[in-house]
């Protein structure tokens, strides 16, 4: 035997294992800062639709369509996220994959939401405040839009409860902001039908 000590190389097997492990460390890390944008982005969404609700409510309307710019913005950077390829990935995963689905469809509900329910009513409003013969605009829009929240509302309660709570916390936020659309598009019901008065 010689002298000098010899040092066995790591067996194939062994080699492949810490690559696979390397590459999940990376693929984690990936996953990691994602949820951590997504969340700063949920965070920012609540703030500006939380800004929309208020500046409606005393009729600045054009502060309440930088806030929906901004929810309509925001939500658009989470539903790319979620929708990425490293998440794609994880949604194959037992167990961890159905959180993925969960937090692509409430990206989806506050997509429908943001541009298919208040961006389109915003838009009719503002028409109409400076030509009071286009109110007929704003209550087209009003319809469509409260089919969109209806249509949230049937989304949330076929969405399974998520196995973490930020995600389930992110829902009841969400929810609650459907919610609040729904109360806030009952009040310019009552004043589109004082307008049509005098239309």
């Amino acid at each position: 035997m010689s002298r000098y000590g010899y040092r066995q190389r790591p067996s194939l097997f062994v080699r492949l294992f810490r690559f696979v492990l390397a590459l999940l460390v990376v693929y984690a890390a990936v996953l990691g800062i994602s949820a951590h944008r997504i969340g700063t982005w949920v965070d920012h969404t609540i703030d500006a639709y939380e800004t929309f609700e208020s500046t409606f409510d005393s009729g600045d309307y054009e502060q309440a369509r930088a806030a929906v710019d901004d929810v309509a913005q925001t939500v658009s950077q989470i539903s790319t996220e979620a929708h990425a390829w490293y998440w794609h990935l994880a949604q194959n995963v037992p167990y961890f994959g159905e959180d993925v689905t969960c937090a692509q469809q409430l990206s989806r509900i506050a997509s429908n939401l943001g541009n298919n329910a208040l961006v389109p009513v915003l838009d009719s409003t503002e028409a109409a405040l400076s030509d009071l013969s286009r109110v007929g605009e704003v209550v087209r829009a009003l319809t469509n839009a409260r089919n969109v929240v209806s249509t949230c509302r049937q989304d949330f309660e076929a969405l399974p409860a998520s196995h973490f709570d930020s995600l389930n916390e992110l829902a009841t936020k969400l929810q609650k902001a459907v919610i609040d659309t729904d109360d806030v598009f009952d009040k310019l019901s009552v004043v589109l039908d004082i307008a049509n008065a005098f239309v």
